[in-house]
């Protein structure tokens, strides 16, 4: 084979792999689950779907992301009702594990929700975005409201971070379906005006 061959061979190698204009297929999605060691993921395109996969995709449910939930829920009931020391006055394990890393889980989940409502890499638009909107604006006030209520009727009083939470969702119901550009714009906002509100606001909360 001589060099213009080979040249031509590695051309047409390069060629077939790049990626092809348009939309993109169907993305597989990981199931939570493993075949002989092997990640198993639903693939809406298929035929034939296994009935565990066709159950899930019915329900639009991620398996894996319902297990991070569900760990992160148990480990903010942990942290709120485990003592946080032993009766040598160190650290319990429980609060060493939880303390922390339950609420940036729950957070971080939060976020990943936020992804799905506003249509993930398929950007919602219109009414879609309009139900998208609404939707989380009802869920921040039931949150917030939850939150409150917690606060305030239970007794001894349990600050809890839901009220919180059901604000920033409030705050969310403007960003989600704004373009890149302008969330990184209002991604350097916060990260440059946040903490100065936040030194100001402690510190007039001091005097």
């Amino acid at each position: 084979m001589d060099s213009t061959t080979s040249t031509d061979a590695v051309s047409t190698n390069i060629a077939s792999a790049r990626p092809v204009p348009g939309r993109s297929g169907a993305r597989k999605v990981w199931t939570g689950r493993y075949d002989h060691g092997d990640p198993v993921y639903l693939d809406p395109s298929s035929q034939d779907p296994k009935p565990g996969d066709q159950k899930q995709l019915k329900h639009s449910r991620i398996t894996g992301l319902d297990v991070a939930r569900g760990v992160a829920l148990i480990g903010m009931v942990a942290v709120h009702t485990l003592p946080s020391k032993d009766p040598d006055g160190t650290m319990s394990v429980a609060f060493w594990l939880t303390a922390g890393n339950a609420a940036a889980l729950f957070a971080t989940l939060a976020g990943v929700g936020l992804a799905f409502i506003s249509g993930g890499q398929n950007r919602a638009s219109g009414l879609k975005l309009r139900i998208a909107r609404k939707r989380l604006f009802i869920r921040s006030l039931l949150i917030f409201l939850l939150g409150v209520t917690i606060n305030q009727v239970f007794g001894p009083v349990v600050f809890n971070i839901l009220p919180f939470y059901g604000l920033l969702f409030l705050v969310a119901v403007f960003f989600i379906g704004m373009r890149l550009r302008w969330l990184v714009v209002s991604a350097g906002i916060t990260i440059t005006v946040m903490p100065i509100f936040v030194f100001v606001f402690n510190h007039n909360s001091d005097l």
